[in-house]
């Protein structure tokens, strides 16, 4: 059996769609690590300074979850801002392109002559030189922790309406509930 050489366009998209893989695995990673460390150190911090052994385990568990996407907050946020930024900037750069390669030319009135074989007179044509356009476009750098939109979108929206719910319902009835114990 002979098999075909694969050619090196093949590899070199082998190669890239193992990058984009590698790379998508480690922003997942990043937002991972940060979701995890944070339930963590809430533990750890109502372990600590709670008096977790007095209170019933739905007081425990609730505080748990308050805490939690209180530091989840301030976790997640860099990498919400890093992704904004960096799509931004690539929306930017995708109207800079779009506007350099479209050219605005006005044409003088139908009918007007140049006086030269009856041609029209074209007016106030704005072309760019290429040196122009090529230093207006920015290199927008991807970030490590780059996430598909939806996913922090969710995300802040199950922390904001959970944040809502426990700071203005759960936590008052839990505490009065224990108060009166």
């Amino acid at each position: 059996m002979c098999e075909a050489p694969v050619s090196t366009d093949t590899f070199v998209f082998i190669i890239n769609e193992a990058l984009i893989l590698i790379l998508f695995a480690m922003s997942s990673g990043v937002f991972v690590f940060d979701v995890v460390v944070t339930l963590v150190l809430s533990g750890w911090l109502l372990f600590r300074y709670g008096d977790w052994m007095r209170h019933r385990v739905a007081v425990t568990v609730a505080v748990l979850v308050a805490w939690y996407f209180s530091f989840l907050i301030i976790f997640i946020l860099p990498l919400d801002v890093s992704s904004t930024t960096y799509r931004q900037c690539k929306d930017l750069e995708q109207k800079v392109i779009k506007n350099a390669t479209t050219t605005v030319l006005e044409a003088s009135q139908p009918g007007e002559d140049d006086g030269v074989n009856g041609t029209s007179v074209v007016a106030n044509a704005t072309l760019a030189p290429p040196q122009q356009q090529a230093l207006s476009i920015q290199h927008c750098e991807q970030p490590y922790s780059l996430l598909p939109e939806n996913v922090l979108l969710n995300l802040w929206r199950v922390v904001y309406w959970s944040s809502q719910l426990l700071t203005w319902l759960v936590l008052p009835l839990m505490q009065s509930y224990t108060t009166v114990l």
